[in-house]
């Protein structure tokens, strides 16, 4: 984004949020099968055990000012239903989030 759009994205209006997350897709798309099914076990992670504040900043774009986001849990939620088509589900798996920037990604233990 540049920095006009930056500065008149509102984050908790539906139409930005929308955009927001429509890119995402188109760069989660670019990963294979094993770092999506990552990203997704970490999203159920965060949103099964509502530690959202804990692992915020390692969960969305640092140039978007989340901050501001009014309802942490259900942008969540709905940021991963735009990812993978589907509601989350319960994490069945331990789930290691690095809270190191830059990130050094995360570690699923089956």
């Amino acid at each position: 984004m540049t920095d006009d759009e930056l500065s008149a994205f509102q984050i908790n209006e539906n139409k930005d949020r929308d955009t927001l997350f429509r890119l995402m897709r188109l760069t989660l798309e670019e990963f294979g099968p094993k770092t999506k099914s990552d990203i997704s076990d970490c999203l159920e992670y965060v949103i099964s055990t509502h530690s959202h504040e804990k692992y915020w900043r390692q969960l969305v774009p640092h140039e978007i000012p989340l901050d501001e986001v009014e309802n942490k849990p259900e942008y969540l939620n709905l940021l991963y239903q735009s990812l993978f088509d589907r509601a989350p589900t319960s994490c069945k798996k331990e789930i290691i989030i690095s809270q190191e920037i830059p990130l050094e990604g995360l570690t699923t233990k089956e």
